[in-house]
């Protein structure tokens, strides 16, 4: 049997994400999971490593996978349910993500088969992942190359082993506050320090340089998905040799066009009353 051998490789969570009245529709999500879809519609050789339930959403998440052409063959089947998220999405397109059951997610744990499996991989993004400081020490002992996203959390301690650091901010891309920060997260280890900023755009520091793009004005239906859409494009600009302004400016523009459907990215919804628990 051949074996399709990944060029990126995507670790931690998945979900059913489901939408709340007025859309009551169902649709497959989680961080990581999204960047696997989207590195893979980019044309990278893409895989999810991961855990879902032995259930109705866990087999829609690979089989939506494998319809994705993601590889699925290290998605690990936990007796735990699979995640879900309720979603709320308010009138101006922004969402919040409401009672986050994190299941089968919780009980990831990457093998020594699976660290064997990811030599020679050009990069791994990862994300919820409890213990990522671990992984990214072990990631960097075969020589690969990993990203993860902190999202919202301010972590800036241990960071050694982690290539590139995504951060999510409320502060405009040019504000002391964010320098300082980045500062700080540069001294923890990380290399490269990504913070997307919403409405205002986003900022990169590396190699003592601030970059600074600004975002593109559109009629948001949701936000949901957008950071991963920018940190899927943003990874596969910089593997393909892209300066950073170039990288930074595909990323602002996929996760632009990101916002202007529901769901991270476009697909077949289920309606909500399909939920299975």
């Amino acid at each position: 049997m051949t074996v399709t051998v990944p060029e990126v490789a995507t670790m931690g969570d998945n979900c059913i994400d489901l939408y709340l009245p007025p859309y009551s529709v169902s649709a497959v999500g989680g961080q990581a999971l999204n960047v696997a879809v989207i590195l893979s519609r980019l044309g990278w050789v893409s895989e999810y490593l991961g855990a879902v339930g032995d259930d109705p959403h866990g087999r829609r998440i690979t089989q939506t996978l494998d319809s994705e052409r993601v590889i699925t063959s290290r998605v690990q089947v936990k007796s735990t349910a699979t995640a879900t998220t309720d979603v709320q999405v308010l009138p101006h397109g922004d969402r919040l993500l409401l009672n986050e059951v994190q299941g089968a997610c919780e009980e990831f744990e990457p093998t020594a088969e699976d660290f064997a499996h990811l030599v020679g991989v050009r990069h791994v993004h990862a994300a919820n992942l409890p213990n990522y400081r671990t992984i990214a020490r072990k990631l960097a002992q075969i020589g690969v190359p990993m990203s993860y996203d902190f999202s919202t959390t301010g972590e800036l301690e241990d960071l050694e082993g982690i290539a590139i650091g995504f951060y999510s901010s409320n502060l405009k891309p040019g504000s002391e506050e964010l320098n300082a920060f980045a500062a700080k997260a540069i001294n923890a280890g990380l290399k490269t320090v990504v913070i997307t900023c919403g409405e205002f755009g986003s900022v990169v520091f590396e190699n003592g340089e601030r970059t600074i793009s600004q975002a593109t004005a559109v009629e948001v239906v949701d936000t949901c998905g957008a950071g991963d859409t920018y940190a899927a494009a943003f990874i596969s600009e910089r593997l393909k040799g892209s300066s950073m302004a170039d990288a930074m400016a595909k990323a602002t523009t996929m996760a632009s066009q990101a916002c202007l459907h529901l769901g991270a990215w476009v697909q077949a919804f289920e309606d909500f009353s399909a939920r299975v628990l």
